[in-house]
């Protein structure tokens, strides 16, 4: 503003000169007369002192500005600390960025780890029980060929199961038909502490104890598992599970001839110990164990068959032996009456010779 203010009074001023000399202070043309007077002359002047007036101003802020930005020592040391501090400030604010990244780092691969190991320590304990199942059914195969009876038999696999699987406790129960559907005790091991006198077992749809693992594995003729004794609300018999440290459970029916006879339960201390891979190698268990009975059961039978005949065959020959000493005239007849055997005392009292009779009827 003030530069054009100054061009401005400068072409006044050459204006009016130009006036003056020509004319004599009159100028005419075709609009009228316009007069150079002192107003215009003081307008000029007035127009020049603003203009140097700003310059004088703009000269004393510039001065002004120059001095007050003129680095001083004290300035260049204060201006010095600050770049340190701050240089200070933005290294430790990149350090504390970088420091937190690093710990969010090493948190989440620190969770990872503990993921991976908790992983691990489920896997290899999951493998450590798969591998106590396998040497229990091992060992209990053997005892199949081994076991003189029935009730060898089940305690050599109760044992086995407990020594082996390092499972808390095992028995095996049979199906009794009477009215209330009871469930028999045939063996047991390990640490019940009177369990199975303190519970009713039943297999019957009305008894109490038949909604138990036990009673529902023999009448639904299926396998049940309860992972979590502390949590299953609906367990029959919870309370006296859980006061003998009892957590987790499975029954496993024992068949012939697809119909369940009896069933095997065993009891574990830790939760979820009966897993799909540990069923299928107990349901195999189960199934072993029912052959063998059966196969015993057999063998008995076919034992008892031929204890019968050879005490029938041992009658037969003592009778024949009576018969054939005694005093008295002994006749046998078929159903027709015809003679089948007489004794050499009927031959003594008759006179005729066993020949002679043999097939004839004495009517």
């Amino acid at each position: 503003p003030g530069e054009d203010r100054g061009r401005i009074a400068h072409q006044t001023e050459e204006l009016a000169a130009r006036k003056m000399q020509s004319h004599g202070g009159v100028h005419r043309d075709d609009v009228g007369v316009r007069l150079a007077t002192k107003h215009e002359r003081d307008l000029a002047h007035r127009l020049a002192d603003g203009q140097r007036r700003d310059h004088e101003g703009l000269a004393a802020l510039l001065v002004t500005l120059a001095a007050r930005l003129a680095p001083s020592q004290d300035a260049l040391a204060i201006i010095s600390t600050l770049k340190g501090w701050a240089f200070v400030v933005v290294t430790t604010a990149l350090l504390a960025g970088l420091l937190h990244g690093l710990d969010a780092e090493r948190g989440r691969r620190a969770r990872e780890l503990e993921t991976q190991i908790a992983e691990r320590g489920r896997a290899e304990a999951h493998l450590a029980r798969l591998n106590r199942v396998l040497r229990t059914l091992r060992l209990a195969n053997q005892e199949l060929v081994r076991a003189p009876e029935e009730g060898a038999l089940l305690r050599a696999f109760c044992s086995i199961i407990v020594e082996q699987g390092a499972f808390l406790g095992t028995w095996v129960g049979y199906r009794e038909d009477d009215a209330a559907g009871t469930i028999r005790p045939a063996a047991q091991a390990g640490s019940l502490e009177g369990y199975l006198d303190a519970i009713t077992l039943s297999w019957s749809d009305v008894a109490r104890g038949s909604r138990g693992p036990a009673g529902t594995s023999i009448r639904e003729g299926r396998t049940v598992v309860s992972a979590d004794a502390g949590a299953d609300a609906t367990l029959a018999w919870r309370a006296e599970m859980l006061s003998r440290g009892i957590t987790s459970l499975v029954a496993l029916p024992l068949k012939i001839d697809d119909v369940a006879f009896g069933t095997l339960v065993i009891y574990a201390a830790d939760p979820d110990s009966f897993g799909p891979d540990e069923i299928t190698l107990l349901e195999e268990l189960a199934a072993d164990l029912a052959y063998g009975v059966r196969t015993l059961r057999a063998r008995a039978d076919a034992a008892r068959d031929v204890t019968a005949r050879h005490h029938a065959e041992r009658e037969m020959r003592r009778l024949s032996t009576a018969i054939e000493q005694s005093t008295d005239a002994v006749v046998i007849t078929d159903t027709n009456g015809a003679i089948e055997y007489v004794n050499p005392a009927f031959e003594q009292v008759s006179g005729y010779a066993s020949a002679e009779v043999l097939g004839r009827n004495p009517r």
